[in-house]
């Protein structure tokens, strides 16, 4: 067993926020979703131009604007297998959209019951996010473990799961700097939208990981790299 000290109040205030935004990145029905398809229009962007002209006064108009600066792509890593222990939920990107999200409530649980100090043979102190056991595309089902890293899985106590992030090679897709709440849902969007090409090869959909310091983070000001399991 290796405790871990009491999160402080602070760190249950980031379980809120970032619970908020993590139900912000489940695309609607028919929107595309985390193997490539495009995220869900605005309702402003939504609008017919005849409806615009009718809500906006006329402007001149204004000078094309430059092209934007093409996106790095994203480092590839070897990646050894490891274990995650912890708790999951099997849920989809439908569900999460609604007031039955389950991704919100396992956080709350997680950090209240200060559960990550339950878990023996705990490597470091970060917390790790794995996705993994993908039922079909971004409208099929996956699990979300949350967890920390364990060197052995053979003394788990009673409904903790383990689940393994399996070795190969990942994209490291980072996120912009800001809030958590805002960064990780953006990511999200960004790497819904990129090509096997952008991407730097094509998804395995087996597992994806994000891992969050939560011991020195700093909610407002933070970025997060998703490693995303390629074929």
């Amino acid at each position: 067993m290796n405790p871990q000290p009491d999160l402080p109040i602070a760190k249950l205030r980031y379980c809120t926020l970032i619970c908020a935004g993590l139900l912000a990145i489940a695309p609607s029905a028919g929107a595309g979703g985390r193997d490539g398809a495009s995220s869900p229009k605005s309702s402003a962007a939504a609008q017919s131009p005849a409806a615009a002209s009718q809500s906006a006064p006329a402007t001149p108009a204004a000078a094309k604007p430059a092209a934007p600066a093409e996106t790095p792509k994203p480092k590839i890593e070897q990646q050894e297998a490891f274990w995650v222990a912890g708790q999951s939920v099997r849920t989809k990107n439908s569900v999460e959209a609604g007031p039955g999200g389950q991704i919100g409530p396992l956080w709350q649980s997680f950090l209240q019951q200060d559960t990550a100090s339950t878990i023996p043979d705990r490597v470091g102190t970060d917390f790790y996010v794995v996705y993994s056991d993908y039922e079909s595309d971004v409208n099929g089902s996956y699990n979300y473990t949350l967890g920390v890293k364990v060197s052995s899985i053979d003394h788990l106590p009673a409904g903790l799961v383990a689940r393994q992030v399996p070795a190969g090679h990942y994209a490291i897709v980072p996120s912009e700097t800001g809030a958590l709440p805002q960064v990780v849902p953006a990511v999200w969007r960004r790497i819904w939208t990129m090509t096997p090409e952008q991407l730097g090869g094509k998804r395995a959909l087996k597992a994806d990981f994000e891992v969050y310091d939560l011991q020195g983070i700093d909610i407002e000001n933070s970025q997060v790299d998703v490693h995303v399991g390629l074929q």
